[in-house]
C-alpha cells in the first residue's frame, strides 16, 4: 500500500482496526490520502477554469482582431472615395 501510495496511486484504500501506534499511523496516512484528493480535485478545477478563460480570451481577440481588419477596410474605402 505504501509502495502504490509513494507511486502517486491516490485510489490506494487504508483500512486498519488497529488502535496501536500502527492504526495512529494508518489513520493519519489515511486523512492524508483525502486531503490529497481534495487538493489534486482543487487543482483540476482551476486549471479547468484558467483553460476555459484562456479560451475565453482567445475568442475576444479573434473578434477584435476582425473588428479591426474590417474598420481597417472601411477607412481603406473611405480614403479611396476621398482621394476621387
Amino acid at each position: 500500500m505504501s509502495n502504490e501510495l509513494a507511486k502517486g496511486n491516490l485510489t490506494v484504500e487504508v483500512v486498519s482496526e488497529r488502535k496501536d501506534e500502527t492504526g495512529m499511523l494508518l489513520a493519519s496516512m489515511k486523512t492524508m490520502i483525502e486531503k490529497l484528493r481534495e487538493v489534486v480535485a482543487d487543482v483540476k478545477t482551476a486549471s479547468d477554469n484558467v483553460a476555459s478563460g484562456s479560451q475565453q480570451l482567445s475568442a475576444g481577440s479573434t473578434q477584435m482582431s476582425q473588428g479591426t481588419t474590417e474598420q481597417a477596410a472601411s477607412a481603406e474605402e473611405a480614403s479611396s472615395s476621398l482621394r476621387r
